[in-house]
């Protein structure tokens, strides 16, 4: 966001530049103007996207004696109820508590299993609560997938979720196929796949795939790299799994005209034999213990490297802060909180207060998909893929800094 005041006909305007998780709601109540005002302004038809540039009519508010900023949340009330389907896994069978709890104090007293359906739930509750108190109509059903192929048939055939709107879940791949195979060409229907980074889905078009693929990391860094780093050394350091992402990444350089090297570096003594005095290195690998061994032996290396690797990094427990520091390691962080961020900050302090702790790890997934396609936050940038499905290519990028993950892109 940026202050600045600009003159446009003799009239005051403001320069906004549209954050993450930002709506146009959301703008127009901090300026109070309206959405509509702001809309003819800037001509707008679409929906607003990350770093778009906005002029708010600012002198409208001295135009207007009275202004209400009440209102512009009221007059855009919407009076249709949407269905919700919850299609987890809670194993509620292997669950002595059976109803999710309004405090955190409870998660222990649940099945080992069920944390990551909890948490991500937690987060739903937060934002429903949010919508609702704006005067959203919301109806929510629970469905438990049990992670089994058999009770997630079940409840697909029985035709409980005929008259659901949006259907989150389930979470792992094949059983989300289940589900599309049912409902995914349905129009009335929302199927989101909100954890799994594999996308068997591929080719329903109500499916929206909110995790990044492998791919998709894999060009959103490649993206980066041709627009930051083109004129410095740049190689691709890969073990013998990715061949179609190192094919389709090596392509992306190509087509930028960039001259870019790639070693398969099974055998991690050869890496002291690659680099040069300074490189920027590009590590694909899903392997935790190839990523670990890599990182461990370039940290070793008298030469200076900037690695750019996938977001599961950041979850290798046995990696030395100090090391990813001094390589200066980006990651995609899509599942990560930005403080610098207003819809974040503002996640969080609603989290804290409705549970009197800090947001456990899939609670901000779950809140940012209701803000996003029942809310009118805009997280997520969606791309449909030519089988037909939509796949999020939001991916924010950070690196390594001060003991902490910071955004640079």
């Amino acid at each position: 966001m940026t202050s600045d005041t600009v003159i446009f006909s003799d009239k005051k305007f403001v320069e906004h530049i549209v954050d993450a998780g930002e709506s146009l709601n959301s703008i127009s109540n901090f300026y109070s103007i309206s959405s509509e005002d702001i809309k003819k302004a800037n001509d707008l038809t679409k929906n607003l996207y990350y770093k778009q540039i906005l002029y708010i009519p600012i002198y409208l508010n001295f135009e207007n004696t009275v202004i209400d900023s009440n209102n512009f949340i009221s007059n855009e009330i919407d009076t249709n109820i949407t269905n919700v389907a919850l299609f987890l896994p809670y194993y509620i069978a292997k669950n002595d508590i059976l109803e999710i709890q309004d405090s955190l104090k409870y998660i222990n007293k649940y099945y080992s299993k069920s944390e990551s359906s909890l948490s991500f739930h937690l987060g739903v509750e937060l934002a429903l609560d949010s919508l609702i108190s704006l005067g959203k109509k919301i109806n929510l059903f629970c469905f438990d997938s049990n992670q089994d192929s058999l009770s997630v048939s079940k409840i697909i055939e029985s035709d409980t979720l005929k008259h659901m709107d949006l259907i989150i879940g389930p979470m792992y791949s094949k059983l989300f196929l289940l589900l599309s195979k049912k409902y995914g060409n349905d129009s009335t229907k929302i199927l989101i796949s909100p954890l799994s980074r594999e996308n068997k889905a591929k080719s329903y078009s109500s499916v929206f795939q909110i995790a990044l693929t492998h791919l998709g990391q894999a060009e959103k860094l490649t993206e980066y790299l041709i627009e930051y780093k083109k004129n410095e050394n740049i190689i691709i350091l890969h073990d013998s799994k990715l061949v179609n992402i190192l094919n389709r990444v090596k392509y992306n350089f190509k087509k930028e005209n960039l001259i870019v090297s790639d070693y398969d570096v099974s055998d991690i003594n050869n890496i002291k034999n690659i680099c040069k005095d300074t490189q920027n290195i590009l590590l694909l690998s899903t392997s935790k213990a190839f990523v670990s061994r890599v990182l461990s032996s370039l940290g070793s290396l008298d030469s200076h490297s900037t690695v750019f690797a996938f977001e599961a990094l950041k979850t290798y427990s046995n990696l030395d802060i100090n090391n990813l520091m001094n390589l200066n390691v980006h990651i995609i962080n899509s599942r990560g909180i930005d403080l610098t961020n207003h819809h974040d900050t503002t996640f969080v302090n609603a989290f804290q207060k409705k549970f009197f702790a800090d947001p456990q790890k899939y609670s901000k997934i779950g809140y940012d998909i209701i803000m996003h396609f029942i809310g009118d936050a805009n997280i997520y940038n969606f791309r449909r893929t030519k089988a037909g499905c939509y796949e999020n290519r939001f991916a924010p990028i950070f690196h390594y800094k001060d003991y902490m993950l910071e955004r640079v892109f």
